[in-house]
């Protein structure tokens, strides 16, 4: 068998290693909350200077070319939750007994409540006596949680 070599070698430290292969000593480099370097020189420009910084705890963005969805309880939200929650409720009853089997009615709730009340949106005008009533006008991402929602206390 051959040996190994079981020599210790010294420590080595990376960061001042590291700093004077780039041409700064990291003591003169300072970071901010978002742990964005800080140059202590004018004519440096920063590294990440457009890069934005991923904080799970901060709300999305709002996006400035979207509508303001400003009622999310809607009477076609929950006319279209309900109807589609009670297609779920009659097809597990039928799939249950047939097969054992059931699904939940979240997913679909969401995906055939978008589609229908998407095209409702399309083709109700914004404005007038329909979209006072909640029935016409632009739809997002709130109202569609609603129809979720509806539909899976409607098809459990």
């Amino acid at each position: 068998m051959s040996e190994i070599n079981t020599t210790k070698l010294p420590p080595r430290d990376t960061e001042d290693s590291e700093a004077k292969a780039v041409g700064h000593s990291p003591a003169s480099e300072h970071f901010d909350e978002k742990q964005r370097p800080v140059h202590d020189h004018n004519d440096e420009k920063p590294i990440f200077e457009e890069s934005y910084d991923l904080n799970v705890r901060d709300p999305f963005p709002i996006d400035e070319s979207m509508p303001e969805e400003t009622n999310q309880l809607t009477l076609r939200a929950l006319v279209v939750g309900a109807v589609l929650g009670c297609v779920v409720g009659a097809s597990n009853i039928y799939l249950g007994l047939k097969t054992g089997f059931t699904f939940g009615p979240q997913l679909f709730g969401a995906i055939f409540g978008f589609s229908i009340i998407k095209a409702m949106s399309k083709a109700l005008p914004a404005d007038g006596f329909l979209a006072k009533i909640g029935i016409g006008g632009y739809f997002g991402p709130k109202e569609n949680v609603t129809v979720q929602t509806a539909a899976t206390a409607s098809g459990e």
